[in-house]
């Protein structure tokens, strides 16, 4: 199967819509190269995507908010078995504030 497309026409689509360039490619092989179907074909795809996610519960992770002259930051940090020492690293980045 020839391709109708380029791969800086997969860098492109890459920086328009942040996909990973496997996902930009297969969405260019899936559109025969046409750039807007795929851009489609990945905002069609993430959402399947999020469906697969949406009765999953962040059940580990670590939130820190600074409000300082009027102005405030929230960090958050979510990971799947990865929470020891999360409020540490919030800690740090929000002390610059």
């Amino acid at each position: 199967m020839s391709n109708n497309f380029t791969a800086q026409d997969v860098q492109r689509l890459r920086q328009l819509t942040g996909a990973g360039m496997l996902d930009a490619k297969h969405a260019l092989e899936n559109c025969g190269g046409n750039m807007e179907e795929a851009k489609q074909w990945l905002r069609v795809k993430g959402l399947a995507g999020a469906a697969k996610l949406e009765g999953r519960e962040a059940e580990q992770g670590a939130v820190s908010l600074v409000i300082k002259n009027e102005v405030a930051a929230a960090v958050g940090i979510c990971s799947a078995g990865i929470c020891s020492d999360l409020c540490t690293l919030c800690t740090p980045c929000t002390a610059y504030l």
